[in-house]
């Protein structure tokens, strides 16, 4: 009887310790796909910001370096004396016909203006800005403040959006223009009832300021950007008012964005910085029927055992495949399927990347003078080397023999050029045991809508090509034709 009773207990607690152990199952397994969901989705929000903020400060850098040639034409005109009416009439029309082409290739310039002493004088797009004309930016109590800051930086300055006394929105870009010693006279300035004697500004700015070359861009720009790749998944939104970064305010999206960002990025631009940031409209994880889930384990559970076995089986058997066995790096199956995958993710939002290849020079000399084992050290050294400088977002591969290539997502051309005179340096100032100095030719090349896999290849190898007939251990970067 005791030993009934004691059977009958142990089968009744098996049971119960049977449920909690699959229940537990359950939940690890919730809560693993919960993680997995999580991560895929910021990973997903990092790529979107990256597309997004690279796609913003291209045209908005484009649309500054409007200010450095409206500031660069005044500087390096004949005809920017203040003091000579004659001077200011010649230089006007040259104002005209200088930005007629300008604003035509850029429909979302609201105007383009120069303030000789800070005086708007001379607007394009007049009809919408007459209320610009004849402004007085020292005067301007909203916006003394930052003319000041922008002549002591002698540099560009990013302020906005803001609302335009003409009506509107814009960002404004303000570069000052310093021409000659005593083109800003003082004297001229208090007499015209601009400034009393005892205004501080007025000893504040250096006597070869000549005025602001201005450009203001209409808000729209950044709206239609954010529209583009705000989605039903992802919300995007801006702050940093004025360049000012993290501390601005917000001036694109809902402020919840900030407070539920799951992916963040600085924007940086001549004169500032702007935040942006994403947040998603999708649960990580969605419950089914939990009841049928955990009558489902019950029955699964050995099948899911071995299926298990099998995924990382055969996962193991897939790195394998995808690894070079010498220096451990991806080979060139796994790099052409990554590139493959950036070019589809190209046509679908548009994200440039690049690819730099690299040939070690004159490793058949290596091997031939110190034998192909230090020749094989110096391939692994290589790519441990390069593996630890590269950014965790590139992939690092090798092509085949003394030949290897990195895929660098989400990269503008010139960022991938540096890179690659980066990694040049690198490998040229580390000695290597044994064999002492090695050099490689870098061949870098830019994916662009008229590419295909094969062209951008060639057009790296090529690059290569020509490093090595400019004598080695050299960049080129050649463009599609």
């Amino acid at each position: 009887m005791i030993e009934l009773i004691r059977n009958q207990i142990l089968v009744r607690y098996l049971h119960y310790l049977s449920f909690l152990l699959l229940l537990l199952g359950s939940c690890i397994y919730l809560y693993n796909t919960y993680k997995s969901n999580k991560f895929q989705t910021h990973y997903e929000a990092q790529i979107l910001v990256n597309g997004f903020s690279s796609e913003l400060i291209g045209k908005l850098n484009e649309r500054l370096m409007l200010t450095k040639s409206l500031a660069a034409f005044v500087k390096h005109s004949e005809y920017n004396n203040i003091d000579n009416p004659l001077h200011l009439i010649t230089l006007e029309d040259g104002f005209y016909r200088f930005t007629n082409s300008l604003h035509n290739d850029f429909s979302d310039i609201v105007s383009m203006q120069l303030a000789p002493e800070g005086k708007v004088k001379y607007v394009t797009n007049l009809e919408r800005n007459q209320e610009a004309l004849g402004h007085d930016l020292f005067i301007d109590d909203e916006r003394r403040e930052q003319v000041i800051t922008t002549i002591k930086s002698r540099n560009n300055i990013v302020a906005g959006p803001l609302n335009l006394i003409q009506g509107g929105e814009a960002i404004i870009a303000r570069q000052a223009i310093f021409t000659r010693e005593g083109a800003f006279n003082p004297a001229r300035v208090i007499s015209n009832g601009r400034a009393n004697e005892y205004d501080q500004w007025v000893t504040d700015v250096p006597s070869d300021f000549w005025g602001f070359a201005t450009v203001l861009i209409d808000s729209q720009l950044i709206k239609d950007v954010a529209e583009n790749w705000n989605g039903d998944r992802f919300n995007i939104a801006i702050r940093g008012r004025h360049g000012l970064g993290r501390p601005g305010e917000i001036f694109e999206g809902n402020e919840d964005v900030f407070k539920e960002s799951i992916a963040e990025l600085e924007v940086e631009f001549d004169g500032g910085s702007w935040l942006v940031a994403a947040s998603t409209n999708v649960s990580y994880l969605k419950l089914n029927d939990v009841g049928i889930f955990i009558f489902t384990i019950f029955i699964s559970i050995t099948i899911s055992i071995l299926i298990k076995n099998s995924i990382l089986e055969r996962k193991k058997l897939t790195e394998q495949a995808q690894k070079d066995p010498l220096t451990k790096a991806f080979n060139r199956l796994k790099i052409r399927t990554e590139v493959q995958n950036c070019i589809e993710h190209y046509q679908r939002y548009g994200v440039g990347f690049c690819i730099i290849m690299f040939d070690i020079d004159k490793f058949k000399s290596i091997n031939d003078n110190f034998g192909h084992a230090v020749g094989d050290d110096v391939l692994k050294s290589i790519t441990d080397l390069f593996s630890n400088y590269i950014r965790k977002t590139d992939i690092f591969a090798r092509y085949g023999g003394e030949e290897f290539i990195i895929l660098c997502p989400n990269t503008p051309e010139i960022n991938a050029i540096a890179l690659a005179e980066r990694l040049r340096a690198l490998l040229s100032d580390t000695n290597f045991e044994i064999v002492g100095k090695v050099t490689a030719s870098f061949g870098v090349s830019s994916f662009s809508e008229h590419d295909s896999l094969d062209s951008l290849y060639k057009r790296a190898d090529d690059g290569i090509y020509q490093a090595k007939n400019n004598g080695r251990n050299d960049v080129c970067f050649v463009p599609i034709t």
